[in-house]
């Protein structure tokens, strides 16, 4: 609906999901020995059944702030995930498998501002939270960090020059439930510079993952991103 001219909607929806496994799932070898493990599909597993509840709400605040809010709850059957535990030893290397959890529950939110600081700069923030459990063992899901955040500022320095600044952080995550074993929580900052040579070429200078933060191979419970900083050079042209 509208008021004062400004839009708010909301949104809520119940649905049943189900899903087959796909061939990643079921047949694909992936294979990181250079880290310790590798992760092998499963032809045997189930398909997943579910149920969802969602609540959504969206609202211009003002003329320059953007707001979103959103709210899930999933009760589901035969859920697909990968568990690092009882691993098989290979040469050194440990080999995991996917696996269903017999009943799960999920449940979070989400929320989004949009925030237009001036003629020059844009910022959006992020949030997300989420809480799992396994219903038959009562631990948590594997692979599913409970805080996630996301920062991005667009400046438009000149007429040509923009600058686009990126924050992420994601909490410790649960990846062994035999061990009770977390992947550390980290952070990203990733910077990029787009300059517009002409109407026809775009050059981009980009550092992707400047704190360094990243996965240690020493070992196989880290999950953090693999890359180390980069150094981007590039450019395109259209016509």
């Amino acid at each position: 609906y509208d008021q004062n001219n400004r839009k708010h909607v909301f949104r809520a929806s119940v649905g049943k999901g189900y899903r087959v496994p796909n061939l990643k799932e079921r047949y694909y070898l992936f294979d990181h020995s250079k880290y310790g493990y590798k992760v092998m599909g499963s032809p045997d597993l189930q398909p997943e059944e579910s149920t969802s509840y969602q609540l959504g709400y969206q609202a211009e605040l003002t003329d320059t702030v953007g707001v979103s809010v959103n709210g899930f709850y999933n009760d589901v059957k035969d859920l697909i995930q990968i568990d690092m535990k009882n691993p098989v030893m290979d040469g050194g290397v440990a080999v995991y498998s996917y696996d269903n959890v017999e009943k799960a529950q999920t449940y979070g939110g989400d929320l989004g501002i949009n925030w237009q600081l001036n003629d020059k700069a844009q910022l959006n923030l992020g949030y997300g939270y989420l809480h799992t459990k396994n219903k038959t063992t009562d631990s948590d899901l594997t692979y599913s960090p409970e805080h996630k955040i996301t920062a991005n500022l667009q400046y438009q320095a000149t007429d040509k020059l923009q600058l686009v600044q990126q924050v992420r952080y994601e909490s410790k995550q649960l990846v062994d439930t035999a061990t009770n074993s977390y992947s550390p929580s980290w952070w990203g900052l990733d910077s990029r510079f787009n300059y517009a040579a002409n109407p026809n070429l775009d050059l981009y200078l980009a550092i992707n993952n400047l704190l360094d933060d990243q996965r240690s191979a020493n070992d196989a419970n880290d999950q953090r991103p693999i890359d180390n900083r980069q150094w981007l050079v590039g450019a395109s042209y259209h016509w």
